[in-house]
């Protein structure tokens, strides 16, 4: 059997760690922080959980709760596409208030729960990602 080292980090192995709270070697208490829970925005949270949670050990990531196509003051657009402009808007701001932007997205998945027109949700997600092209 052959192997070959991986420059690539076990992001397995990385996300173990964070799950068993092992903090990392330094005794430094800022690199020792791992999580930062935000609602950066409105709407609020319709639960118990956070809008965005920052692991900041070993590598910086951001992981974002499910954003909604509601409007800060409670109301929803008439149709989904109107909806999917506001969840977009939603996902940037949450991205702003840590730091980043489009760009830094790795992952976009979202639900529809009717049918849409498929041609103007390209284009608003277009629109919205530019050139960047995450999975």
């Amino acid at each position: 059997m052959v192997t070959t080292a991986s420059a690539q980090p076990d992001h397995d192995a990385i996300f173990n760690r964070i799950e068993k709270g092992i903090l990392p070697p330094s005794k430094d208490p800022e690199e020792m922080r791992m999580k930062e829970f935000r609602n950066p925005h409105p709407p609020r949270s319709l639960g118990a959980y956070a809008h965005q949670i920052e692991v900041t050990q070993p590598q910086r990531w951001l992981v974002l709760s499910g954003q909604i196509g509601m409007h800060p003051d409670g109301t929803l657009p008439p149709d989904a596409e109107a909806q999917l402009e506001v969840a977009l808007d939603n996902i940037a701001r949450n991205l702003e208030a840590a730091g980043m932007g489009v760009a830094d997205l790795v992952k976009l998945t979202f639900y529809l729960v009717e049918p849409s027109d498929i041609a103007r949700r390209r284009q608003t997600l277009s629109k919205f990602l530019g050139d960047h092209t995450p999975a």
